[in-house]
């Protein structure tokens, strides 16, 4: 067992999560079509895009733990959605306008096999501008992919407020039961209306899949705040509670129940964490990577469109080109978010939550999460 240490309010191991989790995330989409022949290996490959709702968790308890109690008015309601704004738009606009220049210039006709041409259609751009496109009113994923989740993300923030009401007011167990309600009627809506499950909705719908999973994150840092401030298990059972929702996904069973595993491995992660414990995931390459994982989930779409396409041309789309352009992929858009995140990303943060005239002190828990 690691010696305790002690807790500067930052949460190292799951910003490192945060980084696999990202990365698993390119590894499903470099996989588009099954390019990299992974499907018939293990279920866990094809179950890869519930990595987005560990995020949607995570999301939840880092905004609960930094603005829980913060927004009292409608002036700190919107100092927080500017600060929501800041941390998420700019690259969110860098990356769109990136993917609309590749569409004209690489041509539908020249993307990868399974990629349709309605990705680059010129009126799903006011959508994607605005962070609407999880709201169903594209039929079809566009440009950016994987921006429908920073879209959700945005529509959870503006219901902060109520989450923070009714996990402050109401019984934890009530507050269970309310997400348990929740997931029920949106699976018998969904059905009624002839949709997918919900659990893979995206471009359809991809906002109301956020709202349970961000909402448990939330209720996770009131608990861990309150009557469950004392609980302090060791690393090794959050290390645990990773390889089950692993063998959940491997095994293919119910996405909910996977779901279940992710929040499992939040809660215990943290309370080990703010406790002190100590983990090799707290290095500093750790948390760097950490770091730059938001910029890496940007950023893999639109670099892995181009070098797909000129592989794909050139050595054509067996599966040795096709490994090798998934590799360069990663590389590239690692490289590139490391770099993003230290020019472009936190510089453009920095400068857009400047703008919000200054009513009131940052306090040392807001500026050691809030950038984040």
């Amino acid at each position: 067992m690691h010696p305790a240490a002690a807790f500067d309010g930052r949460y190292r191991v799951l910003d490192s999560y945060r980084f696999i989790a990202a990365a698993l995330i390119c590894l499903y989409h470099f996989n588009k079509a099954d390019v990299l022949g992974l499907a018939v290996l293990s279920p866990f490959f094809i179950n890869l895009p519930l990595m987005v709702d560990f995020f949607f968790v995570l999301s939840g308890f880092v905004i609960a733990r930094t603005y829980l109690g913060e927004i009292n008015s409608a002036q700190g309601y919107g100092y927080f959605m500017w600060k929501r704004f800041a941390r998420l738009y700019p690259l969110h606009l860098l990356t769109l306008l990136v993917g609309i220049a590749g569409g004209i210039v690489i041509g539908t006709d020249k993307l990868q096999p399974g990629t349709n041409p309605e990705i680059f259609s010129a009126t799903a751009i006011l959508a994607n501008l605005t962070l609407t496109h999880s709201l169903g009113v594209t039929g079809y994923g566009s440009f950016n992919i994987p921006s429908w989740s920073i879209s959700a993300e945005m529509f959870v923030y503006m219901l902060f407020p109520l989450f923070a009401l009714l996990i402050t007011r109401l019984h934890p167990l009530v507050n269970v039961l309310l997400v348990v309600l929740y997931v029920v009627a949106l699976v018998l809506i969904r059905d009624a209306l002839g949709l997918r499950p919900w659990t893979i909705a995206w471009y359809d719908g991809g906002a109301l899949r956020a709202v349970p999973t961000f909402f448990t994150g939330a209720l996770i840092a009131q608990l861990l705040s309150g009557r469950w401030k004392r609980f302090a298990p060791p690393m090794a059972l959050a290390h645990l509670a990773v390889g089950v929702t692993a063998a959940l996904m491997h095994f293919n069973w119910s996405a909910e129940l996977v779901l279940v595993g992710f929040v499992g491995v939040v809660l215990l992660t943290a309370a080990a964490e703010q406790h002190g414990v100590v983990s090799r995931f707290q290095a500093p390459a750790w948390v760097h990577l950490g770091d730059a994982s938001y910029s890496l989930y940007m950023w893999h779409m639109p670099l892995k469109v181009g070098i797909f396409a000129v592989v794909g041309k050139v050595f054509g789309t067996g599966l040795a080109p096709m490994w090798g352009a998934a590799l360069l992929s990663f590389i590239v858009s690692l490289g590139v978010a490391l770099l993003c995140y230290r020019f472009f990303e936190m510089p453009a943060r920095r400068r857009l939550a400047a703008l919000w005239p200054a009513t009131r002190p940052i306090t040392p828990k807001r500026m050691r999460l809030a950038l984040r």
